[in-house]
């Protein structure tokens, strides 16, 4: 068996059920959420997602930030986060 790091089930293949929710059409702000949980889903799955900003480069969209992800921040000397 795969295993594949944070997604709640197996199979069916999970990313086939990521959901996308539009929060700003014109700024391409975008949250992605597990669709289709079963009901005896943990509560936290449920809740989960990610903010993300995308754009459309040569017709196909791409993701340009994806929250907990963001170089800079990830990256800073100080140590603080």
């Amino acid at each position: 068996m795969d295993y594949v790091q944070d997604v709640p089930y197996d199979n069916p293949n999970p990313y086939n059920f990521i959901e996308i929710d539009i929060v700003n059409n014109e700024n391409g702000e975008v949250t992605w959420k597990w669709g289709k949980l079963e009901p005896n889903m943990d509560a936290s799955w449920k809740e989960f997602s990610y903010k993300c900003r995308v754009k459309k480069e040569n017709d196909l969209w791409r993701i340009s930030y994806l929250q907990g992800f963001d170089f800079e921040e990830s990256t800073r000397k100080d140590g603080k986060f």
